[in-house]
């Protein structure tokens, strides 16, 4: 119940499997637009100033910084990408449980996001079909009420009687399949 009551998760790892392939997705085509673009500054490197010779030495530092710089933007990247993916997991995680909810019968709630999440649509149509699923078990609850009245209406022939009893089995049987 928690996770409908306070508008903050306190996990950013809601489906694992679906952040890390996210992260892992992103990841990788960052790295390749890092490895295009360290391919591309060594040919520049190669071809601006061929008079300039420079030392092991100095071709290690640049190597080296340029390992670092790729991992710490690497890492920030991937952590990023964390944070994003659960804008998208934490709202299909609660509209996954809301629609388990509704499945147990249980139409008295609202589907709410943070201000920042994503698939904001799907929550307020979610909600749209909950207010009219609360609307629909109050017409069929009506109409239970008018059965019952006929049904204890003084007078009533054997043929109306059986008829009633009829259309109330009918009337039971589809409101336990629906879980009204």
């Amino acid at each position: 119940m928690g996770l409908f009551t306070s508008g903050k998760r306190k996990q950013f790892i809601i489906d694992a499997s679906f952040q890390f392939r996210y992260a892992i997705t992103w990841l990788i085509l960052m790295l390749f637009f890092i490895a295009v673009v360290m391919c591309g500054l060594m040919f520049g490197l190669k071809t601006v100033d061929r008079s300039t010779t420079y030392g092991l030495g100095e071709l290690a530092f640049m190597l080296k910084a340029d390992a670092i710089f790729i991992a710490l933007f690497t890492i920030s990247v991937g952590i990023y990408f964390v944070i994003l993916s659960h804008r998208i997991a934490g709202p299909a995680f609660r509209l996954e449980k809301s629609i388990q909810r509704m499945a147990q019968g249980d139409y008295d709630f609202s589907v709410s996001l943070r201000k920042n999440d994503y698939l904001k649509h799907l929550a307020n149509d979610l909600n749209d079909l909950l207010a009219g699923l609360r609307e629909n078990r109050g017409v069929l609850s009506a109409i239970a009420e008018d059965i019952k009245t006929l049904k204890n209406t003084p007078g009533m022939n054997q043929a109306n009687t059986e008829l009633i009893n009829k259309i109330e089995a009918n009337f039971w049987k589809i409101l336990e399949h629906k879980k009204v």
